[in-house]
């Protein structure tokens, strides 16, 4: 049974695809459960709860992650180009209000760089990985087979090839 509550009467965990630890909080741990129920684990209250997402964001889900400012992100792999991937929630919300949506068809994984905080996502289908703007979400560069597609500011496309 899924339920919340204290350890010992809370149910159980099905079908953990992924793991992460809020970065702001060293007790709370997210897992995420693919098509199935997602899960926070809080260590200092020693409790099992459920975190839902609506709208675009509910539904299989392939990741939980954060970006280096604390907010959630919610990844989906979508299978049509134009379609929300990559979902954002406010750490203020309790991550309950989404602040933000990126396309990413085929994504299954987003992080942050920990530096400059750029979202990394990947796409499984083309072996491709991206770049954003943790900003505006616009893209920033796509590497792919040997090639860096590199966006200036006026949104032209570069391309590079990458000597190994």
């Amino acid at each position: 049974d899924i339920l919340d509550g204290p350890w010992g009467n809370c149910g159980g965990l099905e079908k953990m695809e992924w793991m992460v630890f809020d970065p702001n909080n060293k007790d709370m741990l997210y897992v995420c459960g693919g098509a199935k129920t997602h899960r926070v684990v809080n260590f200092a209250e020693e409790t099992l709860g459920t975190i839902k997402f609506t709208g675009e964001a509910s539904g299989d889900c392939n990741i939980l992650s954060f970006t280096n400012d604390g907010q959630l992100i919610v990844v989906r792999n979508r299978t049509k180009d134009g379609q929300k991937g990559l979902f954002f929630f406010s750490p203020e919300s309790n991550f309950t209000t989404q602040v933000k949506a990126l396309d990413a068809r085929g994504c299954r994984a987003a992080i942050p760089h920990p530096v400059n905080g750029e979202i990394y996502t990947s796409r499984y289908d083309k072996g491709w990985i991206g770049r954003y703007n943790p900003k505006d979400g616009n893209p920033i560069a796509l590497w792919l087979f040997g090639y860096l597609f590199s966006y200036s500011s006026y949104r032209k496309l570069y391309v590079y090839y990458i000597k190994e």
